[in-house]
């Protein structure tokens, strides 16, 4: 047994002897060798150190905190105040406020009624800065103009309150005046509630045709309310006073309506004057020297339409591309595993596009089939396609105006039959087409031809002041911020060519002046000439 025992110790030392020597004479075939010797795993390599600068990605993390903040103010008063607040609702839906015992359970909680009106002037404040900011008619910042929206309904309504105390006082007719506030505070109570989810939604939806129709519906409630107010306040000192309706309507007019008339109309005088630097110095420049900055190559053509527009107007238009494309090679290409001549579908949006789908196409030796179909944003990406195929309506199409739902329109009478080829950046591709796709269960494939660069634009925008910046891409508004990240809008009139540059715009903190498409402004030219067009009448 003992011997057996020490040839077992010398057994298991052989054995961790000879792979150590093996190991040591570069004969080791152990798991860990493999790994280590693995072409994939280089870990022999020394490490790779990459350096790159600060990405700042602009939000409107500020906006979202400010929205929930309100939110909490409203869940806080429900929470301690849940009587108040079920009252403050019972009595809105009565048929009459002279039921004095939900109204004196009101009255009791003063500072529940203070926290509600509290949430009246935020929520109203924000309402007011958001409808300014997306109407353009203040380039004030957010925060500045919100304290202003917020402090001018505090200031408002306490005067009037004030002012309505005075007169009961003076008039020896308390009560009515003390029942006319009631009902005045409780609807502006009940609006400050009921704006909040326009609120949400003009704050953080971006498509104009929705921000549109938001805005309408919010303003039909408000008008609804203010007309519910009249009925409600009639009604309170109905019994106080000997009044008819139309008197009524006579004081409310001299008391509320023509001083909010006079400092609306103040107040648009003096956001026209803050508006851009006023449209005096507007109009004057399209005149003097007016430089717009196009963040594309300058035509090659002199008959291009831009420079029609220098001549017509006389204003100066700089070239510039804030972005460089760089093609992808066909031996990177052949990575994405992607046979050209299977996809019976190309699908464009831009010009560089087909250029680089032809260029890859040659590097590659594939034959476009003569049935190929392509699908382009706007007729003048369509035409595009004559430098290199036989154009022919039956396999070209493109939207009707030049949208995203007017190429999926097209699109959607060919899905089923066939297999697209979306050809686009490999660091920018349309987000909403992509979707769009995928949702419609289309058979498609994503083909990354080339990759956008920020070009260096500093050097032209710290030579001279533009009044109009162009943009075309996502890319070239990321080229500004990566050039300049403390460029400042102040007066620059921004235009934005799709939907998906149009939200670059918005989600980078800029006010987006102008937004290309669209049926009165098919081009960058068309919203140009219309806007060059617009400040000479308004010289005039």
């Amino acid at each position: 047994m003992k011997k057996c025992g020490w040839c077992t110790r010398v057994l298991f030392l052989l054995m961790g002897i000879f792979p150590a020597l093996s190991w040591s004479a570069g004969m080791d075939t152990t798991t860990y060798r493999q790994i280590l010797d693995h072409p994939y795993l280089p870990l022999k390599k020394p490490a790779l150190i990459m350096v790159s600068g600060l990405v700042n990605h602009p939000g409107k993390e500020e906006l979202f905190y400010l929205i929930l903040g309100i939110g909490f103010l409203l869940a806080l008063i429900k929470g301690a105040f849940p009587k108040y607040f079920k009252s403050l609702f019972s009595l809105f839906f009565q048929s009459s406020l002279r039921q004095k015992q939900t109204r004196e359970q009101i009255s009791q909680e003063n500072l529940g009624a203070w926290m509600v009106q509290l949430l009246f002037v935020l929520s109203m404040g924000l309402f007011i800065t958001l409808l300014v900011q997306w109407k353009q008619w203040s380039s004030l910042p957010f925060w500045l103009l919100f304290a202003w929206s917020a402090g001018f309904l505090a200031v408002l309504y306490l005067g009037k309150f004030l002012l309505l105390q005075f007169i009961g006082w003076v008039t020896q007719h308390q009560a009515a005046a003390e029942k006319y506030l009631f009902g005045v505070s409780l609807v502006n109570r009940i609006m400050g509630i009921a704006i909040l989810p326009f609120v949400l939604l003009m704050a953080f939806h971006t498509d104009p045709i929705f921000l549109e129709q938001t805005f309408l519906v919010a303003m039909g409630m408000l008008v609804l309310l203010f007309g519910y107010r009249f009925l409600v306040s009639f009604s309170a000192i109905r019994s106080e006073l000997d009044l008819n309706p139309g008197h009524y309507l006579l004081g409310l007019v001299a008391l509320e309506w023509l001083p909010m008339a006079l400092i609306y109309k103040g107040l648009m005088i003096y956001l026209a004057m803050t508006k851009t630097g006023t449209k005096t110095k507007a109009a004057a420049s399209v005149t003097s020297l007016k430089k717009i900055l196009v963040s594309q190559p300058r035509p090659e053509s002199e008959k291009s339409p831009y420079f029609e527009l220098e001549r017509k107007y006389k204003v100066e238009l700089v070239f510039h591309p804030f972005i460089v494309l760089e093609g992808i090679p066909a031996k990177e290409f052949r990575k994405q595993k992607i046979d050209i001549a299977q996809y019976t579908g190309i699908i464009f949006t831009s010009r560089n596009a087909i250029d680089h789908f032809f260029r890859m196409s040659e590097e590659m030796k594939v034959s476009i089939g003569q049935d190929t179909k392509y699908f382009c944003i706007t007729e003048a990406v369509a035409l595009y396609l004559q430098k290199f195929i036989l154009y022919r309506k039956r396999k070209v199409f493109y939207g009707a105006d030049g949208t995203n739902k007017s190429l999926f329109d097209v699109i959607n009478k060919h899905k089923e039959a066939e297999k697209f080829l979306y050809v686009c950046s490999e660091n920018q591709q349309d987000s909403e087409i992509v979707n769009w796709l995928k949702n419609h269960r289309c058979d498609f494939q994503l083909g990354f031809m080339y990759r956008s660069i920020s070009n260096n634009i500093k050097p032209v925008l710290d030579q001279s002041e533009f009044d109009v910046i162009c943009f075309f891409t996502p890319s070239g508004v990321k080229s500004l911020l990566d050039n300049c990240p403390a460029f400042k809008q102040n007066g620059t009139v921004m235009t934005a060519f799709g939907s998906n540059t149009s939200k670059a715009v918005a989600d980078a903190g800029f006010r987006l002046d102008i937004q290309v498409p669209s049926p009165q402004k098919p081009s960058m030219v068309a919203a140009l000439d219309q806007h060059l067009s617009a400040l000479k009448l308004n010289r005039k």
